[in-house]
């Protein structure tokens, strides 16, 4: 069973996983100056969606979806927006 922890200290917001069994290990870090960017609603969306992405590995698939880590790049799509094409 995989399971995933959240640490906010002085290097920001991260997540740890220990889906592959061998203890918890960082796989996704918010920035402090990413923080400060985000709005509450950013915020509520990352650390839900983060939690489930880490848990099913899906993390690459949806990075459209969220900030860069370094804070310099915020989401390409909005969270309703879908990536097919629009007709």
């Amino acid at each position: 069973m995989s399971e995933v922890r959240i640490i906010c200290d002085e290097n920001g917001l991260t997540f740890y996983s220990n889906k592959d069994g061998n203890g918890f290990k960082p796989v996704h870090n918010i920035a402090p100056s990413t923080l400060e960017q985000m709005s509450l609603a950013d915020l509520e969306y990352s650390i839900s969606f983060n939690c489930v992405a880490d848990l099913l590995e899906l993390q690459a698939l949806f990075q459209d979806y969220f900030w860069s880590n370094d804070g310099t790049t915020p989401p390409l799509l909005n969270k309703d927006e879908s990536r097919l094409p629009k007709s």
